[in-house]
């Protein structure tokens, strides 16, 4: 009984240490969601330019750079080479 009390008693002042911190796990739960959003996000922008980079690449050739409009969409512009 007296194991039970003190494991009881070493429960609760972790939970009121985590409390007063001001600390839980649902904080860090959310911040490893919004990092893992953020990661999917980028991983999505870059496979978005890498498609469009090789699009334009094929239709202009190697020297053309791709350029966005502020509706989102693509321009493929021609380098010429000197």
């Amino acid at each position: 009984m007296k194991t039970t009390s003190a494991f009881i008693f070493i429960g609760g002042a972790f939970v009121l240490g985590a409390w007063l911190d001001g600390s839980s796990s649902l904080d860090s739960f959310n911040d490893s969601l919004s990092l893992s959003d953020a990661q999917r996000a980028a991983q999505r922008a870059y496979k978005k330019e890498l498609r469009a980079t090789r699009l334009c690449h094929k239709e202009l050739g190697k020297n053309s750079t791709i350029q966005w409009t502020a509706q989102g969409e693509l321009v493929c512009i021609p380098q010429l080479r000197k």
